[in-house]
């Protein structure tokens, strides 16, 4: 996990995303920026349910995910309380030996500014909808986005960094 660590550092530094780069902490010091991974969540089980379980292709995403970001001493799994995003976060948090932390699903300023409130260098997790992923990444200073396609983008993640308390840095990625 060190190398997609510093694979990121790498890509972000090629694209002169963020003059301060080169001077980020390692995983887990508490210095640098905050860093969010945001996500939507995983595939999900197309049942006409209300809230419905992930699939079987969504649990492998969400333990992929688990195990992308299982070496980033990861402070906060941040999920709406749905099924499907509980169930995305829910290996990263195990493996983190910490709980789920909830969130209003169209509360994005809220949960912008919990995440501002952490202290610096921390490093979080959110797992988000199609709907929902913009306007959470517009809260936390990101770029505007659409939003993503409700039957087949579940691959996205946003990693914003936090470097400044009204601005961020977006490395957009599909895993």
């Amino acid at each position: 996990m060190r190398r997609a660590f510093l694979a990121v550092v790498g890509m972000l530094a090629l694209l002169g995303m963020s003059g301060a780069i080169l001077a980020w902490a390692a995983p887990g010091e508490a210095e640098g920026p905050t860093i969010v991974y945001l996500v939507r969540h995983a595939e999900k089980v197309n049942d006409g349910m209300r809230d419905p379980q992930l699939s079987e292709a969504g649990q492998q995403r969400a333990e992929r995910l688990a195990h992308m970001l299982g070496e980033e001493s990861i402070a906060a799994v941040y999920c709406t309380p749905t099924n499907r995003s509980r169930e995305t976060g829910a290996p990263l948090a195990a493996a983190m030996g910490m709980g789920i932390s909830d969130y209003a699903p169209m509360d994005a300023n809220g949960l912008a500014g919990r995440i501002r409130e952490l202290p610096q260098g921390k490093r979080v997790l959110i797992v988000a909808h199609s709907n929902t992923v913009p306007m959470i990444l517009a809260a936390l200073g990101g770029p505007e986005v659409p939003d993503l396609v409700e039957a087949t983008e579940y691959d996205r993640l946003f990693v914003v960094i936090l470097d400044d308390p009204q601005e961020s840095s977006v490395l957009k990625l599909r895993f």
